[in-house]
């Protein structure tokens, strides 16, 4: 696993700091935050050759020169096999959500953990929970984002019943010593394959989530706005729709607007990087841009970065 730093102008900032080396096994799933100070913390996702199907979640907190802080942590939610890690700084820390599977059980749950500046944990293990009807509910593909006006808020999807008809995207609001601030609130109803669940806070206190429907023939990415205390805003509102259309990323804008990114393509082996911004309404400012200037080959897993102004950085 690697860390890059980049000034403004997109030049890098010194080397680039290598961690977590040295195991017989495979790194994925990085998700990076930002810490007071100028520093920053990440957490991924680490596969042991000989246990493939066995995935940790660890940790590492880096300075603003890019300096590891201390030693690599364990993020140790659950005793199950974890999944998709994602992490969003409070102001005394920060916090992590991910999946875990534990046992036989193929029912993923969501847990999460709040940790000080020093990566300690802060009080227990807590699960965001509801919205979707049923016994036992799969639960998978959380993230979470820090709101502007303090707190956080996460999402993901649950399916209470049997197959795609029954998926939902859920959210849930926390203060900043991660009480809940209400109950789960429905995001997207059942209806269609639901995926790539994603969120950023905005400039005005607010946030935004998006996700993917699949159906037979194509995937939608569509997105819902909200005010910091979980209402609605406007409708839901279509951003693309493509033969295939994955990995999405969003980004709040310093203008309170917001920009996505995403592949799209018609096949696994032709997929092209995309990007579109909108306002503080939702109405969109830009029409939907290739960012990849290479027509060729797939480009898969953007991230979006919001610079100064209404502009923005993909990657």
């Amino acid at each position: 696993m690697r860390a890059q730093r980049y000034g403004v102008d997109g030049n890098p900032l010194g080397t680039a700091t290598v961690f977590s080396a040295g195991f017989d096994g495979s790194q994925s799933r990085p998700s990076v935050a930002p810490l007071d100070g100028g520093g920053f913390v990440v957490v991924w996702l680490r596969t042991v050759a000989l246990r493939m199907a066995r995935a940790e979640a660890y940790g590492q907190r880096f300075d603003a020169s890019g300096a590891r802080m201390g030693d690599e942590f364990r993020v140790a939610l659950s005793d199950g096999v974890d999944a998709s890690p994602s992490v969003s700084s409070l102001s005394n820390g920060f916090v992590v959500v991910l999946t875990s599977y534990e046992g036989d059980d193929p029912n993923g749950g969501v847990f999460a953990q709040r940790y000080d500046a020093q990566a300690q944990p802060v009080g227990a293990v807590f699960r965001p929970t509801g919205a979707a009807s049923g016994e036992d509910p799969v639960e998978r593909d959380a993230r979470v984002a820090t709101l502007s006006g303090g707190g956080f808020v996460v999402t993901w999807i649950t399916e209470s019943g049997t197959g795609a008809v029954s998926e939902q995207v859920v959210a849930q609001r926390y203060t900043d010593e991660a009480e809940p601030a209400d109950v789960a609130f429905l995001v997207a109803g059942a209806g269609g394959e639901k995926n790539d669940v994603l969120i950023g806070s905005l400039s005005d206190g607010g946030f935004v989530i998006g996700w993917t429907s699949t159906d037979a023939t194509s995937s939608t990415l569509a997105f819902q706005r909200y005010e910091g205390r979980g209402i609605g805003r406007g409708k839901r509102i279509e951003v693309a729709r493509a033969a295939i259309l994955e990995a999405p990323a969003v980004a709040g804008l310093e203008t309170e607007g917001f920009a996505f990114a995403w592949s799209q393509g018609t096949s696994v082996e032709r997929l092209d990087l995309v990007s579109r911004r909108y306002n503080a309404t939702g109405k969109p400012e830009s029409d939907a841009e290739y960012v990849n200037d290479v027509r060729q080959g797939a480009q898969i897993s953007p991230s979006i970065a919001a610079r100064s102004g209404d502009t923005y950085l993909v990657a």
